[in-house]
């Protein structure tokens, strides 16, 4: 939940609180329960934290199985994700799967658990590639995931069967992808919390398109801002009445948009 540092404002949100336990029966617990403050001066956060009797938080935090942070996620943020997998294989007790089976599991198991992080952020590189050598390992030696029992790259093990591959995902991939969803969200004006939150304080009525980077951005936008180049071509405008299309900077012509035309210098984009 989500408030402004104030005391009335966090007094609906406790109203709220209270009205939902005497509907549900439910009580909160305090000593599972936390606040996180932004930029908030000490009297207000005494104040808060005695009327909501929580306890005060810091980033990054665990939430969802997910690490929540302000920053870009690190690759030392993402061995939950390493350690998860390698438990799962270690939970199959069976030595001796063959081939097919540990086929199946990656493909039905592993990659599934990576997924669901593909889902949240930009991954660093180097978290695929540890996860690439569990897949591997698991793979030419089961569950002990002994090195060098390799017969076949795994590129060659990755390509497509009709190329003679298993089919194993590129990894990267559902990672683009589901960062892809976000841009689209955002450019088709999606009624969600995150693309009101991210219209009204990173935009500001400019262009996604056109907004430059900045290091005061949080680490999961920076990150889709370098996915702009990916997402461009993908993107088309229906324009209707005009009024959520951007006349220079949108993919509303079939040749691509006018500022990709006649030059960014030709043009002044407000």
């Amino acid at each position: 939940m989500f408030s402004h540092a104030n005391v009335g404002s966090v007094q609906i949100l406790v109203n709220a609180l209270n009205l939902f336990c005497s509907f549900t029966g439910l009580q909160l617990n305090p000593a599972k329960s936390k606040v996180f403050f932004s930029r908030v001066d000490n009297q207000a956060k005494a104040s808060i934290l005695s009327l909501l009797q929580f306890q005060a938080g810091s980033l990054p935090v665990s939430y969802l199985g997910l690490p929540l942070s302000a920053l870009a996620i690190k690759v030392r943020d993402c061995q939950t994700l390493v350690e998860k997998i390698t438990r799962r294989v270690g939970s199959w007790t069976f030595k001796f799967l063959s081939y097919a089976g540990r086929t199946v599991l990656i493909k039905s198991v592993l990659c599934s658990i990576q997924s669901y992080w593909s889902q949240s952020f930009v991954l660093p590189k180097k978290v695929f590639d540890e996860v690439n050598k569990i897949l591997r390992r698991f793979y030419w030696s089961g569950v002990e995931l002994k090195k060098g029992c390799a017969k076949v790259a795994w590129t060659a093990v990755c390509r497509l069967e009709i190329f003679g591959g298993l089919g194993f995902l590129d990894l990267e991939l559902p990672n683009r992808i589901a960062n892809l969803k976000h841009i689209w969200k955002l450019c088709s004006r999606k009624d969600c919390l995150w693309v009101a939150w991210t219209t009204c304080h990173l935009l500001r009525s400019r262009s996604f398109w056109c907004i430059k980077p900045s290091v005061n951005y949080y680490g999961f936008w920076r990150s889709l801002l370098k996915l702009r180049g990916m997402a461009r071509g993908l993107i088309r405008y229906r324009v209707g009445c005009g009024k959520n299309t951007n006349l220079w900077l949108d993919y509303w012509l079939p040749n691509g948009p006018i500022v990709q035309q006649i030059g960014l210098n030709d043009v002044k984009i407000l």
